[in-house]
């Protein structure tokens, strides 16, 4: 601030002054007292003497001062001047707050006590208040200094004393607090040095892109795009760069002839430094990535160092005797060639955070601390327990502890897993796999893009690395996190400031449930000893559903149990223990605050999804489908052209269990093993009276065992004989005791009646529908996200339908299995939303506490999955960690998909190419993301983001397409009901369609839009989409009373209006059509409602006539809708008697036509 700024208003002249403006004068001895003041003021001023005394006074040369109104005056006008620099004094007291200063520069040499060198605007949030408070400080302090004050303004030279001490105590404590907070950040600095903390250097991060030409940038982004985003090979690269070359040579020098100028050394002036090499284009940009590399050994796993120069250069292992080779021999032209042969190269956490923090977008939005929410409704990561509960190894919190300190302290979570690196369905079997590194403290909508996420490693194959061996892959990984945890890393640089501390903590380890086994030391899940690794439970005590009885395991005794493993002296020895504690050493356990009781989670994406919803469907109730035959005897149906069984109706059932009783009282095993029996019916007898088989024996096994233990009863045994089935089946299963794998619910018949229905089922177009025919063989495997649609959408609304009271495969068993099944639904669907809760977790652990106890019942001889078993833990994690979208594993599943489009095929060079590619080609989205905020080629910007912004493989949400725009009118009914919504929110102003009293009238002038996006959900109007216009919306019924209603947008629209305080806001707007609601007697039939925890209901198909306008934020989500009828039972019946619910292409009644319904499912996963 400058001077003039502060002294006062400024004179015609262009000197400051403090008054009225001066007027000329020719003789100092014509002026009076008080213009003598001014002139004296004004000398001052333009002298620029500094060296005035707080408490000098003027003497005037007139000794005839005028005690008139001119002095009174005079006095006044210097006392408000004093009085408005005190007023501006105390200002700055009021604003002034201790701030959290940053120093950039390391610290200096002894003896450097000046902190303002140190101090610039932009390093700190703080930093610019306190330094425009000082500054603003000792300007004042200057003023003052040269203000003068006539020697007869007795009060006014009192008032100018305290002004100035008080500006000179606010300028001494900016000189304090600076001198402090510069002494620690010195004695800082020093401690870092002195305890040889890693330092790193991120200059490389920041480099400037002008210097290039706009032609030649664009030109050289445009083919690393290609490259990396579609799979360029590096020879068409190479012909690309040199072909551009020749044609901006070619177009420049055609420009050059056509005007008549030299064009002599056209080729050089244009191409300068341009390059035909896309790896020096790549180096240029700094897009590849900075890594440590190791030689793997192929056969136990090893890392050694790829140095020769090394003292520990090895070329044979030697780790525990193996004798595996590490490296080939090349030459290449003159030069010796060695190199691994099978290379392991690590992105450290360290180095990543270096490039991570360069960005402004990043720095400025990281989460520094966690905090409970105060709603109760726990929305992430950061609301959670255990960020809020961490401690520093001093026992302070530790994500508290850096808002303190000035230090960045960050949270990790590691995901682990395999994947063949060829793809799923191909026939080479290599199976890498990968470390991935995700910031908890980037807030939710940066988390898991891909440029933000830290590819540590790809494990090389072709075979998964066994038991420990991952732990020589982790090693380098936990050294770097134990360097983050204490004492830190320091950043040469960030994008806010210099030399900066950072420490970080690895919280959840995230991965599926064999690679978790793995990366924490435990057996697998099938283990007898040890299947959870939160509770010590055996593998027989996997159907005790009372969890609050459960013993867990504690992180001292698995600390005992992994230390005594890693130190026993010989691999038997290690077995022993193992089989016994079911407990390996891990090298997380290294880290000194990462607990494996608490931090190996439990993931909802395999747990839920694809265990418990993919386990009940295709196990507990046997979903397959059998390609039938006609048998060549013409005994019926046969199933398969392989096992030749036949589709036997009840009679059919009857004789053949018959049979097999008698021949087994009668010890008949050549009959009970031969070919008129089949082995489904012998297994369900034997079951029934539990005799101890196994489904894999042969029928000769199975009769022989039988006989036997039949021999060992007594002589009055009732045998009992399992009840037929009141339907033709392919393969018998009892009622009591079926098979090891469940009943044979979901059989051909069923499947074939459910699929044409869950056809019919509208869903929007950001859900994944999955296969039509699921349960049929040939269509691949089943993605988790198609499992979640299936088992919780599509299967339930058709079941319901079909299996509930009135349906048309309704019986009392299947009433049983769907009430069953829809508690799991409803405990999967609390366990996933995007907010969690006490309450929520709670309801989630009834639901799924009776639907296991209810799977047992139903199914006793199902065996209890440990998936189960690990799915009420689940709330244990939602608790420490947030909701579940915080931690799943669906985007690390997604991004291998992206990595594996980036392989050449050659064995041993697999794993590099995936981390080149994958590291450079988020490196390059970062690079774009520089450019964007800079400004340069805007254009060339947009046009990347447009193609390639969101081209990542199964992000799960397409590209919508953009929004048609044009101006509309709205009717005058139109305009009346947006003026009653825009009344329903509105505190002072009322608005009307037309021009009322007191009222502001509201413009019909809109712009009509056919779709707009919410929440990352893209809402259209029914003539756009036929199914994202099918919503549930909040409707005011009546006046402060708001109630979810499902039914159909039928336009968007933009309107702009003037609010309370004048400014315009533009907001959007809907046309909202509900459904008609039921009748109290349909209601009373609607299948939907009866089902608790399963957000279902049934509507008339008929839109109501009256529509509604409603705010964009009104919209909850979209819903799964099922149109069918409902038929009375008995002639002339009412809709509240017994009724079958058909679907719409079914037959009306002659005469009548029945009305349609629609239900509708919620699909909000708020």
């Amino acid at each position: 601030m400058s001077d003039s700024s502060i002294t006062g208003p400024t004179s015609h002249d262009g000197h400051a002054g403090h008054g009225t403006p001066k007027d000329h004068f020719t003789r100092d001895d014509a002026l009076t007292p008080d213009r003598r003041w001014y002139a004296d003021q004004e000398h001052s001023s333009r002298s620029g003497d500094e060296n005035v005394t707080a408490g000098e006074e003027i003497n005037t040369q007139n000794e005839e001062l005028d005690p008139g109104n001119e002095t009174a005056r005079l006095t006044h006008e210097v006392q408000l001047q004093l009085e408005e620099y005190l007023h501006r004094l105390r200002a700055l007291e009021r604003s002034w707050k201790a701030p959290s200063l940053v120093f950039h520069g390391s610290f200096g040499p002894s003896g450097d006590d000046s902190p303002w060198r140190r101090l610039r605007h932009r390093d700190g949030p703080d930093n610019y208040g306190f330094l425009a408070s000082k500054n603003e400080t000792a300007n004042l302090i200057k003023t003052l200094r040269n203000f003068r004050v006539p020697s007869f303004a007795h009060a006014a030279l009192e008032l100018k004393q305290t002004t100035l001490e008080l500006a000179e105590a606010l300028d001494q404590r900016h000189e304090r607090v600076a001198k402090e907070q510069w002494c620690a950040h010195q004695l800082q600095m020093r401690l870092y040095h002195q305890a040889k903390m890693l330092k790193i250097d991120t200059s490389s991060h920041f480099f400037n892109l002008s210097g290039l030409s706009a032609s030649h940038l664009m030109s050289m982004l445009s083919i690393i795009a290609v490259y990396y985003f579609r799979g360029l090979t590096r020879d068409a690269s190479h012909f690309l760069l040199e072909a551009i070359g020749m044609i901006m040579v070619e177009c420049v020098t055609g420009f050059c002839v056509t005007r008549g100028i030299d064009c002599t050394n056209v080729a050089d002036a244009v191409l300068g430094d341009w390059s035909v090499d896309i790896r020096t284009v790549m180096k240029r940009f700094n897009l590849l990535p900075e890594f440590v590399e190791w030689a793997a050994c192929l056969h136990c796993h090893a890392l050694h160092t790829i140095d020769p120069g090394r003292h520990d250069f090895v070329e044979i292992c030697g780790y525990r005797g193996c004798t595996g080779h590490l490296f080939r021999h090349s030459i290449d032209n003159v030069n010796a060639l060695i190199t691994p042969l099978s290379p392991y190269r690590v992105q450290t956490p360290s180095t990543w955070i270096g490039r991570l923090l360069s960005r402004p977008r990043i720095i400025n939005s990281l989460i520094t601390h966690a905090s409970a929410s105060v709603s109760g409704m726990e929305h992430d990561f950061w609301h959670a327990s255990a960020p809020r509960e961490f401690l520093d190894h001093d026992g302070r919190p530790f994500f508290r502890a850096a808002l303190d300190a000035g230090e960045i302290h960050l949270a990790f979570g590691l995901f682990v897993d395999w994947f063949n690196a060829f793809g799923k369905r191909s026939s080479r079997g290599h199976s890498s796999g990968v470390l991935y590194l995700v910031c908890f403290n980037l807030p939710p909508e940066l988390r898991y893009r891909v440029e933000n996420m830290c590819l540590i490693a790809v494990i090389p194959g072709p075979k998964e690395p066994a038991l420990q061996a991952l732990n020589h892959y982790l090693a380098p990984v936990v050294d770097d996190l134990l360097s983050l945890w204490k004492p830190g890393v320091v950043l040469s640089r960030t994008a806010t400031a210099v030399e900066v501390l950072v420490r970080g903590a690895l919280l959840p380890l995230i991965a599926d449930t064999p690679a978790i086994r793995k990366a924490q030391g435990t057996l697998s899940f099938s283990s007898k000893v040890s299947p959870c690794s939160v509770c010590a439970i055996s593998s027989s005590e996997l159907n005790d559903f009372d969890y609050e009885h459960w013993k867990r395991r504690s992180w001292a005794e698995h600390m005992e149990h992994a230390t005594a493993w890693r130190d026993a002296p010989t691999q038997a020895a290690r077995k022993t223990l193992e089989d016994l504690t079911g407990i390996r050493w891990s090298e997380l356990l290294r880290l000194p605050y990462w607990n494996p009781t608490v931090y190996a989670i439990v993931d909802a994406m395999h747990n839920l999804f694809l265990g418990d919803i993919a386990s009940h469907l295709e196990k507990a109730w046997g979903m397959q489908w059998i390609k039938p035959r006609v048998d060549p005897d013409g005994g019926g149906v046969a199933t398969s052209k392989t096992n030749g069984r036949l589709s036997h109706t009840p009679d059919q059932q009857q004789e053949m269990l018959s049979n097999i009783v008698a021949a087994w009282k009668r010890h008949d095993g050549d009959f009970l093993s031969g070919k008129h029996t089949r082995k489904d019916y012998l297994l369900a007898v034997a079951h029934a009276n539990k005799v101890p088989v196994s489904t894999g024996g042969s029928k000769r096994e199975i009769a022989t065992i039988m006989i036997g233990w039949l021999v060992m009863q007594s002589h009055d045994l009732q045998i009992r004989q399992p009840e037929p089935r009141p339907y033709a089946v392919h393969v018998f299963e009892g009622d009591d005791l079926p098979a090891d794998s469940g009943l044979r619910i979901l059989d051909n018949e069923e499947l074939e009646a459910i699929w044409p229905i869950a056809s019919r089922i509208s869903l929007p177009t950001w859900l994944n529908r999955g296969p039509q025919y699921f349960g049929k063989p040939g269509i691949g495997t089943i993605k988790a996200d198609s499992w979640r649609t299936i088992g919780t959408v599509l299967l339930p609304l058709v079941l319901i339908l079909l299996w509930s009271k009135g349906g048309r495969r309704h019986t009392h068993f299947h009433a049983i299995l769907l009430d069953n099944f829809l508690h799991l639904v409803a405990a999967v669907n609390l366990a996933t939303m995007r907010s969690t809760s006490n309450d929520r977790r709670m309801s989630y652990l009834e639901h799924l506490q009776k639907y296991a106890r209810g799977l047992v019942h139903t199914i006793p001889n199902y065996p209890v999955p440990a998936n189960l078993h690990l799915s009420f833990h689940i709330p244990e994690i939602l608790e420490l960690f947030g909701p579940v979208r915080s931690w799943w594993t669906f985007p690390f599943e997604r991004y291998i998909g992206v990595m594996r489009r980036h392989t050449n095929g050659k064995s041993g060079q697999l794993e590099m190419t995936f981390f080149n590619a994958f590291t450079s080609a988020c490196n390059l989205r970062i690079l774009m993301e520089d450019i964007t905020d800079s400004g340069l080629i805007p254009s060339f910007t947009a046009l990347f983001n447009r193609f390639f912004q969101r081209d990542v493989a199964g992000t799960g949400s397409r590209k919508p397409a953009p929004a048609q725009r044009r101006q509309g009118k709205l009717t005058l009914h139109e305009a009346t009901l947006l003026a009653h919504r825009l009344n329903g929110s509105a505190v002072h102003t009322r608005y009307a369609a037309s021009a009322t009293a007191n009222c502001v009238q509201v413009s019909r002038n809109v712009t009509m839009l056919s779709s707009f996006s919410l929440k990352e959900t893209t809402f259209s109007d029914s003539t756009s989409s036929q199914t994202n216009c099918d919503v549930i919306a909040h409707v005011s019924s009546l006046p402060g009373a708001r109630e979810e209603v499902a039914g159909r947008i039928t336009a968007i629209f933009e309107h702009t209006r003037v609010i309370d305080n004048g400014a315009k806001v533009t907001e959007t707007f809907v046309v909202f059509r509900p459904f008609m609601h039921l009748s109290p007697a349909e209601a009373a039939c609607d299948p939907f409602r009866t089902f608790t925890g399963f957000n279902a209901r049934s509507y008339r198909n008929q839109l109501s006539k009256d529509a509604v306008i409603i705010k964009a934020n009104d919209l909850v989500a979209h819903f799964a809708g099922l149109l069918y009828k409902m038929k009375p039972t008995v002639e002339g019946g009412h809709p509240g008697e017994q009724t079958l619910f058909l679907i719409e292409e079914d037959t009306n009644l002659p005469g009548h036509r029945l009305p349609e319904y629609i239900a509708v499912l919620s699909l909000c996963r708020d």
